[in-house]
């Protein structure tokens, strides 16, 4: 009734085609539901391939090494390109590895542009996270989980957020060190720009410098990497407005928001 064959490495178990044939000429699986499953297999294959270097950098992704992580990750990033996908693509996903956390980050996004302000966008974020790093067991995959989400966190005005979970994630050692210093240091300068606003100058002075001190030590590194040009576009207009104000004697408020043109995938590099 089935036999077995090898593909790429990897063991299955297939129907015989005299069966096959046999059960849909006698009504036993429907054909659309048989088309359905042929369909799907189709789709996995499709995403069953190796994540492109600069993707698997950037999101994370080189220690996974799971198929149904891989496929998982594979159409998630799919969907970011595209910025199109059904909920039934969104579910697959998500079967296929709950932890894979591009998908709160592509729901996010699309809520985002609809309502940047709103507070069901922070309570949704947070509660996507969380639920996608109960199932992270990569050090890698759980740095670039809180990088992505404090992203976002920038992206609303939630800095208080990103300081707090950058100061967690710091006691991971890993290559993206640089990454985790320059975004520390947008939120605290956003943090200052704030405290400009209100008047409150002694408090606006210390998260300057600290945000200073941050791009210095840090600029070098996060600029000779491949980070994606939302990333670098983005971190860097924090660097120069907070390099621009320390030197301005007598610096003005201005007001500097995270533009929320994702295009990850189609432009790579800054």
């Amino acid at each position: 009734m089935i036999y077995k064959e090898f593909i790429k490495g990897q063991q299955v178990y297939l129907l015989n085609s005299l069966l096959k044939s046999y059960l849909l000429e006698e009504k036993r699986i429907p054909g659309g539901e048989y088309n359905r499953l042929l369909q799907r297999n189709r789709t996995f294959k499709l995403f069953d391939k190796e994540i492109p270097e600069e993707q698997a950098f950037n999101f994370g992704l080189k220690t996974i090494i799971n198929k149904n992580e891989i496929m998982s990750f594979n159409m998630s990033i799919d969907l970011l390109e595209n910025i199109e996908g059904s909920e039934d693509h969104m579910e697959v996903i998500n079967k296929l590895y709950p932890g894979n956390y591009l998908l709160p980050l592509y729901k996010s996004l699309i809520h985002i542009r609809r309502d940047r302000t709103g507070f069901s966008i922070y309570n949704e974020i947070n509660t996507e996270f969380v639920h996608a790093s109960n199932f992270v067991n990569y050090d890698e995959l759980k740095v670039m989980l809180n990088v992505w989400k404090s992203l976002l966190y920038m992206v609303i005005g939630k800095y208080d957020d990103v300081i707090h979970d950058i100061d967690y994630i710091n006691s991971y050692s890993n290559e993206h060190q640089s990454l985790l210093s320059m975004l520390k240091g947008a939120a605290l300068s956003k943090k200052a720009t704030e405290e400009y606003a209100s008047q409150r100058y002694t408090r606006h002075d210390d998260f300057r410098y600290e945000a200073n001190e941050l791009f210095l030590s840090s600029i070098s590194d996060f600029m000779s990497r491949p980070y994606f040009f939302f990333v670098k576009r983005n971190i860097l207009s924090c660097y120069h407005s907070n390099s621009r104000h320390l030197k301005n004697q007598n610096p003005e408020y201005k007001d500097f928001s995270f533009v929320t043109d994702f295009n990850l995938i189609r432009t790579l590099y800054f």
